[in-house]
């Protein structure tokens, strides 16, 4: 049997003889729940957002961006100036193409882990933020007229690439929370009506996110819950076509 690989990879590659190419950007090796953050209601102790710091490097974090920028699919989101990229093309690049998968599993291990249930992913996409951009106060079940939007995005998990900026807070304005993001962590909250949040303006640099929403696999919807997300749906496609209709 082979010696313990030092690769970087070890939990992907448990054993090896160290000749394999060294990886320049590993995703996170384990889930250390010890090393998490939690940030609370303000004179309460029911956690709001949970950090897991150093979640992705910042090779990992360069190549990504490489790959997002050469892509001239990015949409306008609905917020000031921010773009969404939905297709990621890793076409010729299958190491990278590997390692986003690993990213999304790892991403989705550690939704487990911090709302300890099991969860299937409802939406990913990037997230561009550019200077003087900025995110009104909204959730990610319901529509800004009150409306039902997606309430399977029970779940909003946020990743910050490496991509240096100022501003851009993630904000709970109900909560008196605001969070300066530490660049490679990964965030997780509720994304329902009671845990409204918005993103502070972006003053210089780029603010690069990996967006995710999970919902919880037992989870189950009425007939009208259908329905309302069907019609939420067709008018968000709307938008996407005609830039009118939110």
């Amino acid at each position: 049997m082979s010696k313990q690989c030092t690769c970087g990879r070890s939990q992907s590659y448990p054993f090896c003889d160290n000749t394999h190419a060294q990886p320049s950007h590993p995703v996170i090796q384990t889930i250390n729940p010890h090393a998490f953050s939690y940030f609370n209601k303000k004179d309460s102790a029911e956690n709001v957002v949970v950090q897991v710091p150093k979640f992705i490097s910042k090779g990992m974090s360069k190549d990504l961006i490489d790959v997002f920028e050469k892509d001239e699919l990015w949409q306008d989101v609905g917020f000031h100036k921010a773009s969404n990229l939905f297709h990621i093309d890793f076409t010729g690049n299958k190491e990278l193409a590997d390692l986003w998968e690993e990213l999304v599993s790892t991403i989705k291990r550690a939704t487990e882990i911090v709302f300890k249930d099991k969860v299937v992913n409802t939406g990913l996409y990037i997230q561009k933020w550019p200077e003087g951009s900025y995110g009104i106060k909204h959730n990610d079940m319901y529509n800004f007229d009150g409306s039902i939007g997606n309430l399977t995005s029970r779940i909003a998990t946020t990743l910050f690439l490496h991509s240096p900026f100022t501003g851009g807070n993630l904000e709970f304005p109900d909560h008196e929370l605001a969070i300066e993001p530490k660049m490679g962590s990964l965030y997780l909250f509720k994304g329902g009506p009671d845990n409204e949040h918005q993103i502070a303006e972006i003053t210089s640099g780029l603010r690069y996110t990996v967006i995710a929403f999970w919902d919880f696999e037992s989870s189950t919807y009425t007939d009208e819950e259908l329905q309302g997300m069907e019609d939420s749906k067709k008018k968000w496609e709307n938008y996407m076509k005609t830039g009118e209709g939110l």
